[in-house]
Formats: structure tokens, C-alpha cells, sequence
């Protein structure tokens, strides 16, 4: 029983280190880091990443601004399904998903695994819902949500963390813990990880392709001010 890390989704904008903190050339690599969490009553997801609906149709679920300015690399490989599937797993084995939050490169692979309780801040779910301007409108896609909440019944796909002891199972020398804490901005969750004795909080915070468990302290200054840009709704 471990905690695997995925890379759920490539994107290189023009930047290079500026973006990374790393990159030499005009390119910079930022990754989606997942995270996939083996337990004794199946598997735990965190953050799904871009999905293969992305992958196929991006623009009929993407906001055209983000897709060419990210510069995402649509390729099936950087899909949560797809490496879970090479790890030697089924979709139908994910019980859990937890989402930091509900922009559209950590969300984008709800619907490839259709029998998953997802969790969320109920926050984030009511920001999502108004999308309210350019950035909220662009970050926010309900074409990734639209169906997995048909698919259960009164909206049970996506639902509040409960701020009580933990209703995710526990793996073996892996659990993650409760309550959730809100993240740098209303609705965001950091997901709190024991692993053999250690722990940890996993964010959302930007990460690069370089090495995935980079802070984001140590990614360039355009990372850093579209992170700003983006978050419409920072915390006081």
C-alpha cells in the first residue's frame, strides 16, 4: 500500500524559466500533480488532471485562451485513466476522488471514472457555479461536470467534505486525514497524507516537470504572478 504520483497534464508556455524555474529554452514544463492512493478498499484519487474527453475535444471544453496560452499537450499518456490502467488498475477500482479544487486541469478527468464518490468544498462548488468573468468563466468548465453529476443520483458525485473523522478508508501505513484545510483561496483543499509515520499536506500549488515535489517558492516569477492573476478569490 503507497501513494503514487501522477502527472496528469503537460503544459509549456512560451516562458521557459520564467514559468519553471528551471527550463532553458523558450519553453517552460508545468505538470498537474496527482496524487493516487493505494487502500484496502480500493483506490483513492487526488486531482484528476485533464481527462480523455479533454484529450479528444479540448476546444469544445476548454476555454481557447487557456488551451493556447498553457500550450497543453493533449496526449492520452497524461491521463490519470491511462496510467492508472499501466499501473495495472481499472477505473472502476478509483472508490474516491478528492479534489483540491475545481479548475479545469485539476477536473477534467471526473468523468472517466463514473463510480467514484467525489469531494469538494462546498465553496468551490458555489464559486464554480457563479463563474463570474473572464478568469472564474476560463478556469471553471461545467462541460467536465455536466454528466458525472447526472450520473448519480441528487448530486451525490460531488459532494462536502464532512469536517469530522475521515469517511475515506485507510491504507496500510497510508491514510489521509480530516478535517480538509482550506487552501490560498476559498474552496481550495489541502489534503492532509500520512505515509509510514510521516506527514504531509498536498496542495495545488504550481509544480514543474523538473522535479514534481518543487514548492512553488522555487518556480520562476511568471508562475508566480499568473498564479496571482488567476486567483480572483483569495482569501483574506
Amino acid at each position: 500500500m503507497h501513494i503514487h504520483h501522477l502527472n496528469c497534464g503537460c503544459m509549456c508556455p512560451i516562458g521557459g524559466s520564467l514559468f519553471d524555474g528551471f527550463s532553458r529554452g523558450v519553453l517552460s514544463h508545468l505538470v498537474c500533480h496527482c496524487l493516487l492512493i493505494e487502500t484496502d478498499q480500493g483506490l483513492v484519487l487526488i486531482d484528476t488532471g485533464f481527462g480523455l474527453r479533454d484529450i479528444q475535444s479540448p476546444y469544445s471544453r476548454l476555454s481557447p485562451f487557456f488551451v493556447k496560452f498553457n500550450n497543453i499537450q493533449f496526449d492520452r499518456k497524461y491521463t490519470a485513466i491511462e496510467q492508472i490502467q499501466q499501473l495495472g488498475f481499472s477505473a472502476s477500482d478509483v472508490r474516491h476522488i478528492v479534489l483540491t479544487h475545481l479548475d479545469f486541469d485539476h477536473a477534467g478527468g471526473l468523468e472517466d471514472f463514473p463510480e467514484a464518490t467525489v469531494h469538494v468544498m462546498q465553496t468551490e462548488i458555489d464559486t464554480a457555479h457563479d463563474r463570474q468573468g473572464l478568469v472564474t468563466s476560463g478556469r471553471y468548465r461545467p462541460q467536465q461536470w455536466d454528466e458525472v453529476k447526472r450520473a448519480l443520483l441528487n448530486l451525490g458525485m460531488i459532494r462536502q467534505i464532512h469536517p469530522h473523522p475521515s469517511p475515506l478508508p485507510k491504507g496500510e501505513g497510508t491514510r489521509l486525514l480530516a478535517p480538509f484545510s482550506p487552501g490560498r483561496r476559498v474552496g481550495e483543499a489541502l489534503a492532509p497524507l500520512r505515509e509510514e509515520g510521516n506527514s504531509y499536506l498536498h496542495s495545488a500549488t504550481p509544480l514543474n516537470a523538473g522535479n514534481t515535489m518543487r514548492q512553488a517558492a522555487n518556480t520562476g516569477l511568471a508562475l508566480r504572478q499568473f498564479a496571482i492573476w488567476m486567483d480572483c478569490h483569495r482569501r483574506s
